[in-house]
């Protein structure tokens, strides 16, 4: 007969409270699984109570964006209680695009890793911004602007009862491309392409007038509509907004 004891663990907040809102967890070592743990029981509760063989397990509480674990052993006729404060801290993540605020239609994509402990993928999201809470560690912090193939990391710290925020810059330049009065036909839609230095199309829109966010860097546009051609070199400096007034020729 398999000897055994009693586990019961607490889940709280930072202040001490419990959790409304909380998953704990109980796992064993398991060298047959993937991560070398399997679970042998799990509760919506803040507080659970189960029967354990003697051994050593590890529990986790787990809330919103932010866990906490521990390695924790169980003896015959053993009773422990453990109580886990999961500790969350409020951080904002914006970004820069050409040196502004993103306008709403850019759909910044945000990606938040744990680069510690677990290392583990916490939260992705789309918008001007993202708020999220986090536990104390280190993250790495992902702003994307997936249109211009544009991305920027940055990594930080979040301590214990210290708000975070973080500005992520996409390098990046706004330009504004226009043709040249009497440049094209008063109808018909224009064709833009820009491409990099080696020749190659990175870029292409369809209309009167065009606004493109690049990397910077040297480049070269062009404009065709009907029997009108156009084009010119220019350069991209971070964080600054141009206009490009496009002749035939």
């Amino acid at each position: 007969m398999l000897s055994t004891g009693t586990l019961k663990v607490s889940a709280t907040g930072g202040d001490g409270k419990p959790l409304s809102d909380v998953l704990l967890t109980v796992e064993t070592d398991d060298p047959e699984s993937p991560n070398g743990r399997r679970e042998v029981a799990r509760s919506r509760s803040s507080d659970a109570t189960v029967s354990l063989t003697e051994g050593t397990y590890y529990i986790g509480a787990h809330s919103a964006n932010g866990s906490v674990s521990k390695r924790v052993g169980i003896g015959a006729g053993q009773s422990v209680s453990e109580t886990l404060a999961v500790k969350l801290v409020p951080v904002t993540i914006s970004a820069l695009v050409a040196g502004a605020a993103p306008k709403a239609d850019q759909n910044i994509f945000y990606r938040v890793d744990r680069i510690d402990g677990d290392r583990v993928s916490i939260a992705r999201a789309i918008g001007p911004a993202l708020s999220l809470d986090l536990s104390p560690g280190r993250y790495r912090v992902t702003a994307s602007l997936a249109v211009s193939h544009l991305s920027a990391s940055q990594e930080i710290a979040v301590e214990d009862g210290k708000p975070a925020k973080a500005v992520i810059d996409i390098a990046s330049g706004q330009v504004n491309f226009v043709p040249a009065a009497g440049a094209v036909p008063a109808f018909g839609d224009v064709y833009w392409e820009v491409s990099d230095t080696s020749g190659m199309p990175i870029w292409r829109a369809t209309g009167s007038e065009a606004t493109a966010v690049l990397a910077p860097g040297q480049y070269t546009v062009r404009f065709d509509v009907r029997d009108k051609h156009g084009k010119a070199a220019f350069e991209v400096r971070a964080g600054e907004s141009q206009k490009i007034e496009i002749g035939p020729g």
